[in-house]
């Protein structure tokens, strides 16, 4: 409220405020109270109308699309495109630019009055893709008007091209195997760049020393032939060592594990793409003597009847760390279903161990006395013998009797005479 003194005058001046754009329409009524007066009365009655709008810009681009691609000899260079701002709103409009790298812009701080353009260079460095993998990267151009909370934005993106590889696997485990033998892995490489490459293979270790053993340890092993150090490439080989890959093209490659040393060892095999990033394959092999043993080699089925089944277990232990095969052999049984072993065949893990099972019919009484080979990886078959005695139901009366001739002449025809003898051993 105000209050004028006589013949004086007042200027009232609007300002106009709305979080939404659009024609807003208000309506103020001034009211007078003049003198000790307790009523107000209506002197004038006024409507204010204005547009709000959102300062807009235009864009001579919604997505810049950024690419770099490698070549051999030429260094890393910036990518630099136009960016045409227009100021289509209906007044000025002060504007700040931000943007994250591998971007940047020329100049951050524009003014535009309605209808003028103005232009921004908007660079994009691929030098900051350090990994050298081959990708894109998303940003946006953020443009924020002063004293305006609206915000326009323009999409950006960055892709750079190396060459790269694609590994089927980051490790080569060999497993353990026998010492003085070796073993052949392959690994299937693909070049998934646009362009050819050149790759090449290198060991990060030099050398595998190895370990001692506990007598030397304690003092008590007097050998003096074995190494204690060896090169990397006498215990591990890649086949091919380098090469050329055409884009799209595959290639399979060997790793191969030579067994000098009675101990697990490990190496870095790293594939030096050209141009682009190295990759890295763990190496793991193990070697060790094949050693076994059985818990028993003689399975005695003692007496049992001649028709009937009966079985027997005796195991096999794996006592290496070297994984061997075996089988069973019956060749050498003589009387032909016999026995039936399960399994007949298989592979046992180091430290692992296989149950057998012997079943045994003999088929007819009889003192069974048999044996059978297993066959364990390149030894001598190990010999299993077999015992039982096999027998049949029967009976043997010890009574008193009767001895009546007439009996024995009907029980056997006088012509035959085959009881004549006895006859008279009785009587």
């Amino acid at each position: 409220s105000v209050t004028l003194p006589p013949k004086t005058g007042i200027m009232f001046q609007f300002r106009a405020y709305s979080t939404r754009k659009g024609v807003i329409t208000e309506y103020y009524q001034l009211m007078t109270q003049v003198g000790n007066d307790r009523k107000q009365n209506a002197l004038l009655d006024t409507m204010i109308s204005g547009e709000f709008v959102n300062p807009t810009l235009s864009f001579s681009e919604n997505k810049m699309h950024f690419k770099y691609s490698w070549q051999h000899g030429a260094d890393f260079h910036l990518i630099s495109k136009d960016l045409e701002i227009t100021n289509v709103s209906q007044l000025p409009t002060s504007f700040n630019i931000k943007v994250q790298p591998p971007f940047s812009v020329s100049k951050d701080t524009f003014s535009l009055i309605p209808g003028r353009s103005c232009s921004l260079r908007v660079d994009f460095d691929p030098s900051l893709k350090a990994d050298r993998v081959s990708g894109f990267t998303r940003s946006k151009l953020q443009i924020a008007h002063a004293d305006h909370h609206h915000k326009e934005y323009v999409n950006l993106m960055g892709e750079v091209c190396f060459p790269n590889l694609k590994l089927e696997s980051n490790l080569i485990n060999f497993g353990s195997i026998m010492n003085e033998t070796n073993k052949t892995v392959t690994l299937t490489m693909s070049n998934v760049g646009e362009m050819p490459l050149n790759y090449e293979w290198y060991f990060l270790e030099d050398h595998i020393f190895r370990e001692k053993t506990a007598e030397e340890l304690n003092g008590r092993s007097f050998r003096k032939k074995d190494k204690d150090i060896f090169t990397v490439n006498e215990i591990f080989d890649i086949l091919p060592m380098n090469g050329y890959l055409a884009p799209g093209e595959s290639e399979t490659v060997e790793f191969l594990y030579n067994a000098l040393l009675s101990q697990k060892v490990k190496a870095t095999a790293i594939c030096a793409a050209e141009g682009g990033p190295e990759y890295q394959v763990q190496l793991i092999g193990d070697s060790s003597l094949m050693t076994y043993k059985f818990n028993t080699k003689s399975l005695d089925y003692g007496v049992l009847p001649f028709n009937e089944y009966d079985g027997r277990d005796f195991s096999l232990e794996n006592t290496g760390k070297v994984t061997f095969e075996y089988r069973i052999n019956l060749d050498t049984i003589k009387r032909k279903g016999l026995i039936d072993v399960t399994p007949s065949s298989g592979f046992i893990k180091g430290f692992e161990k296989q149950k057998f099972h012997v079943r045994m019919c003999p088929g007819y009484p009889d003192v069974v006395d048999e044996h059978f080979f297993i066959e364990i990886a390149h030894f001598e078959p190990e010999k299993i013998t077999l015992k039982a005695n096999a027998i049949f139901p029967a009976m043997v009366l010890d009574l008193p009797r009767h001895e009546n001739p007439d009996f024995l002449r009907n029980l056997v025809p006088p012509e035959t005479g085959e009881f004549t003898s006895l006859i008279t051993k009785m009587t």
